[in-house]
């Protein structure tokens, strides 16, 4: 085990300054969109959060950007700042509307403020253009239980399961909801 343990990390240091060569033998100008995609997401892997993002905007292009706002978007909510998240998401909204995945981590960030109503605003936006997005029947019923609506929270969880059977999530609240 520890054998493997110090090869893994070798690769990993390898992989770092075969990196940074890449990015002197070429200038930071000279490499592609891809190749800067492809380092934030190794960077990303590496738990190296600044780098990435700093990556997946040089890598940015009209052809890829929503991919890449959802990068940085996730990159936020895991990094957990986020005030910083919530002004990213309301930016990227502004180019992207309609986007689903922008909106939930948006609606993601409110709950995790406890700003509950914009939480709630959010995913019914979600669900009135996709009904059946993954985990946001799951999302408004976490919203509705922090609110104290337990019966609503509930319904919520049930509707989730409907859509996605899967969402362990939900099985688990239903549970919980079913003993008190």
């Amino acid at each position: 085990m520890r054998n493997f343990v110090l090869k893994f990390a070798l690769w990993v240091f390898t992989l770092n300054i075969l990196a940074i060569l890449l990015l002197l033998v070429l200038g930071g100008k000279k490499i592609s969109t891809y190749s800067y995609d492809k380092m934030g997401d190794y960077f990303f892997w590496l738990r190296n959060y600044e780098e990435a993002i700093e990556s997946w905007e040089r890598a940015s292009t009209p052809s890829t950007e929503l991919k890449t706002l959802r990068k940085i978007g996730i990159t936020y909510l895991i990094e957990g700042k986020r005030e910083e998240g919530i002004r990213f998401h309301i930016k990227a909204l502004k180019k992207y509307p309609e986007d689903p995945f922008i909106r939930f981590n948006l609606a993601l960030l409110y709950l995790q403020e406890e700003k509950l109503e914009d939480s709630l605003r959010e995913v019914e936006k979600i669900l009135s253009r996709y009904p059946g997005f993954p985990h946001a029947h799951y999302l408004k019923g976490l919203v509705y239980e922090k609110k104290g609506e337990e019966e609503k929270a509930y319904q919520e969880f049930m509707q989730e399961l409907n859509n996605n059977p899967g969402c362990a999530g939900a099985w688990g609240k239903i549970e919980i909801l079913k003993k008190e």
